[in-house]
């Protein structure tokens, strides 16, 4: 079901800023990022960045993420014996994949995040986005932008003909 709610455009302007703003405790590119812009494919924030950026978020601005569940929409960094072992079998490929990425950055910072997003694997999981961010603001607990409506209005001004309120 889809929640609506009435809000003024300078609210959601505020939102959009601040929260622009936070992002860019965490990453350096906040200024290309868009509603639809994903916290781990786009920002690549993995694992322990975007835990703390929703910490941060949570503990900062009272933000309530009781009904959020992390697996759904992040991959778990917790090793496991067999992630170990596999991880020192392909140790030297991991060095190889961080020559070419520095290669890549050497070149064009665009062309290493082109680099990294094509060897990255695929996740099954839903993605955050900014967007998402953005409402759990406004909203004061999680939720995701695709289940609230947003009606924007005008903040309604005292009357002030005839000298009343």
């Amino acid at each position: 079901m889809t929640k609506e709610r009435e809000i003024t455009y300078s609210e959601l302007k505020e939102s959009y800023l601040f929260m622009q703003n936070f992002v860019r405790i965490f990453v350096d590119e906040s200024d290309k990022i868009n509603l639809k812009t994903k916290i781990v494919a786009d920002l690549q924030l993995w694992g322990d960045d975007n835990y703390w950026l929703l910490v941060r978020l949570q503990d900062e601005h009272n933000i309530n993420f009781d009904n959020f569940d992390y697996s759904k929409h992040f991959e778990d960094e917790t090793p496991t014996l067999l992630g170990c072992f596999l991880g020192l079998i392909l140790f030297p490929l991991y060095i190889i994949k961080g020559l070419f990425f520095l290669f890549f950055r050497i070149i064009s910072k665009r062309l290493a995040d082109k680099f990294i997003t094509m060897i990255t694997p695929k996740s099954n999981k839903k993605d955050l986005t900014f967007g998402d961010l953005i409402a759990s603001y406004l909203e004061k607990e999680f939720i995701l932008k695709e289940n609230i409506n947003y009606t924007i209005t005008k903040k309604h001004l005292p009357n002030h003909q005839n000298g009343t309120d």
